[in-house]
């Protein structure tokens, strides 16, 4: 099997085993502390976008990857809106509704298209996690694992479609992959003790 191929399945199985640190530290920790829905809810709308331009353009390592991947965000989110108890309409209405507007996508844009339109739901997301690392006082529902697995697959990501030339994945592993790395910071920064929330006045004066 051609070099390329094998490392783009590399990927793949990257790609797909990343979630699962998050659902077993939810499991394990019986809390969402610090996760980002939002984050989660535009994942799974990226597992159906994504699936739809791996079948669109012949790449199974894309298909199998973010199928599974979406499945196990949605498992993700599953867990958070029960642990938050969510309503159920606005948990799980917007994946759908973005998730379908990419394979829209998918069937009309040009090359390329779709990776500019997944840029956007994509940095939301991660974006949301962001600010929560930054403004939540526990974060101990955040795997370390996943976010720094975040970082790895979109450099793995990026690396893989520079070598076939697929546009819209360069596009989006480069801007997601800016990202993950701000977000690798700030859980360093948040574990570490030397980034605390701001305090709302309410609580200041109380205390």
């Amino acid at each position: 099997m051609d070099l390329v191929v094998l490392w783009g399945w590399a990927c793949a199985v990257a790609g797909t085993a990343l979630s699962v640190p998050q659902v077993v530290r939810l499991l394990s920790t019986g809390t969402s502390a610090g996760v980002s829905p939002l984050l989660w809810q535009l994942n799974v709308a990226n597992g159906i976008g994504w699936t739809a331009h791996g079948l669109a353009s012949g790449h199974a390592n894309v298909v199998v990857p973010n199928s599974l991947s979406g499945l196990l965000a949605a498992l993700v989110l599953l867990l958070v809106q029960r642990d938050r108890r969510l309503p159920v309409l606005r948990t799980w209405l917007l994946p759908l509704a973005v998730g379908l507007l990419g394979v829209l996508v998918v069937a009309v844009a040009p090359e390329g298209g779709f990776g500019v339109f997944a840029v956007f739901p994509l940095a939301i997301g991660f974006g949301a996690q962001t600010r929560d690392l930054v403004s939540s006082p526990d974060i101990d529902g955040v795997s370390p694992v996943f976010v720094v697995g975040a970082l790895v697959v979109q450099a793995m990501w990026w690396s893989w479609a520079f070598l076939v030339g697929d546009l819209s994945i360069l596009i989006c592993a480069t801007v997601i992959g800016l990202v993950c790395a701000l977000n690798v910071a700030l859980w360093l920064l948040g574990r570490s003790g030397r980034l605390r929330p701001r305090a709302h006045p309410q609580v200041a004066e109380a205390a």
